[in-house]
């Protein structure tokens, strides 16, 4: 049983993957000359999203950019971001059992947002971002600060992720990987890598964890 179970937040705690594309949309829209078609959100997966903005906006509308991105995402959540079913009576079972914590690529704006309007905010007390991690995935440097502030050692955490680099974050860290396919757009290479627990839907972490 861990006593730590880390989540990453896009598509795994709720789906964002066509948000988080048509907000980036929106922004570049507004803020440049060009015209995107569609974004593949795999491609910008990885980087921070000033990174991403920063190489299709002037530098100059960089953080009017930010502002635009994050007011669309928060005005189209509830219409286009998918709330994975049992995952948030999962989280809820779980958080009187074991400690829970978020580790996202995503910076803080978009975070909070994401967790606030999914109704998720009270269950992570520990939450660390792009803002805070420098580094990012599948550097272990956020799994190991989250095992600091908690004082829980690697054999007693777990780390859910829908991507492959979340598998190699864990290794990375030393600490259970566990794939969770109900949101991933990776699948079968998720699969592929071999993640120590392949998690088919949100209540399988109940019959693992405990």
């Amino acid at each position: 049983m861990s006593n730590l179970v880390i989540f990453d937040m896009d598509d795994t705690l709720v789906g964002t993957h066509d948000l988080i594309g048509a907000s980036f949309e929106h922004a570049v829209a507004k803020y440049s000359h060009l015209k995107l078609e569609e974004v593949d959100v795999e491609t910008i997966s990885g980087y921070t999203l000033s990174m991403m903005l920063s190489r299709k906006v002037p530098s100059n509308c960089l953080e009017e950019a930010l502002d635009s991105y994050h007011e669309y995402f928060r005005d189209h959540f509830d219409t286009t971001a998918v709330i994975y079913p049992s995952l948030k009576e999962t989280v809820a079972q779980l958080c009187e059992t074991v400690n829970l914590a978020v580790l996202t690529g995503a910076n803080r704006k978009w975070t909070e947002i994401t967790l606030r309007e999914s109704g998720l905010s009270d269950f992570f007390p520990v939450v660390l971002t792009s803002d805070e991690v420098k580094i990012p995935k599948p550097d272990p440097a956020g799994l190991v600060a989250i095992m600091r502030k908690f004082r829980i050692s690697t054999e007693d955490t777990t780390y859910v992720g829908d991507e492959a680099k979340d598998i190699r974050t864990s290794r990375n860290a030393s600490v259970h990987a566990a794939g969770a396919l109900w949101g991933s757009w990776e699948k079968e290479r998720l699969k592929s890598i071999e993640p120590d627990l392949v998690l088919e839907n949100p209540v399988d972490l109940l019959r693992i964890i405990r």
